[in-house]
């Protein structure tokens, strides 16, 4: 038990990379299609956290394992908003 203890206070200081970029991607939605202003709004708070270049993080990013996997989820997002 306390193997497990101080693997999960170790991992807390190995933390992945945030998805914070200051330009648009180029497969981001706008610059292909033109967007009506109430449904570029709906996609901002709905979608763009998963398939955007600029992620808003919960707090419980902090917390290992759990920013592990939303750094996956992130990644994968990503990847199928590039599919064309």
């Amino acid at each position: 038990m306390w193997l497990l203890v101080i693997a999960l206070i170790v991992i807390q200081f190995f933390h992945p990379e945030k998805n914070i970029s200051s330009a648009a991607s180029p497969a981001h939605i706008s610059q292909k299609f033109p967007l009506p202003e109430d449904v570029k709004q709906i996609i901002t708070t709905s979608c763009f956290d998963c398939h955007s270049n600029n992620t808003h993080y919960p707090w419980y990013f902090s917390v290992q394992p759990i920013a592990w996997w939303l750094a996956d989820d992130i990644e994968e997002g990503k990847k199928t908003s590039q599919l064309r």
